[in-house]
């Protein structure tokens, strides 16, 4: 009897082991991107735009650009952030409308949601710097789920500027995660910034 009990034990963990229950959920990498929210055509030429990078054969911006990346390194789940006004195609025009948004504290609505988001711990966060902060979109990114107890990983592009206050601004919004300082990328040096990233994701796995 005690040898069924045995064997019927050791086969409820093996099972358990396998079961999807039990495997570590892939991270999230999710992205806010001038390109994915604005009215520029999607087959536009590239040279067209300082902000917008190629990969895999498909058009994105830089900031897509890194997170395509990132989620290919940790196969992790890759997320856009979709606004439901979309920016003008002039970048220009685009950041005065983000600046606009920024000092009237107008809050984009967003378009799409992420499913189970309860059953992600680490999420990579990507955006572009606009006025010295994040776009206002990615501030209702955060009011919209519970990052109590999470790991977020921001990384960041930029046309100049450094970290500023912005890791801090993410830390007083979720005062329950764990926030990494991430990375923060020019937006010239986003198609070699790879071994800057795969540092990054190795400091975040503790490697």
């Amino acid at each position: 009897m005690k040898k069924i009990l045995k064997f019927l034990l050791m086969f409820v963990v093996i099972i358990g082991i396998k079961s999807p229950i039990f495997a570590e959920e892939k991270p999230l990498v999710v992205y806010f991107s001038y390109y994915e929210n604005s009215e520029l055509p999607q087959g536009v030429d590239v040279s067209a735009s300082a902000s917008i990078q190629v990969w895999n054969d498909k058009n994105t911006g830089n900031t897509g650009f890194l997170a395509n990346m990132i989620a290919e390194k940790v196969d992790g789940h890759l997320q856009p952030i979709l606004v439901a006004n979309k920016y003008p195609a002039d970048y220009r025009e685009a950041t005065h409308r983000g600046r606009t948004e920024q000092m009237r504290k107008i809050r984009p609505r967003l378009v799409n949601e992420i499913e189970n988001f309860s059953h992600y711990d680490t999420i990579y966060l990507g955006f572009p710097i606009w006025w010295r902060t994040m776009p206002m979109a990615v501030f209702v990114f955060f009011d919209s789920y519970n990052f109590s107890g999470k790991t977020i990983v921001p990384f960041m592009t930029n046309g100049g500027l450094g970290h500023l206050d912005i890791v801090a601004t993410i830390k007083s919004l979720e005062p329950e995660a764990k926030v990494f300082d991430g990375i923060n990328i020019s937006g010239r040096e986003v198609t070699t910034a790879e071994e800057t990233v795969t540092q990054m994701i190795k400091e975040v796995m503790g490697k």
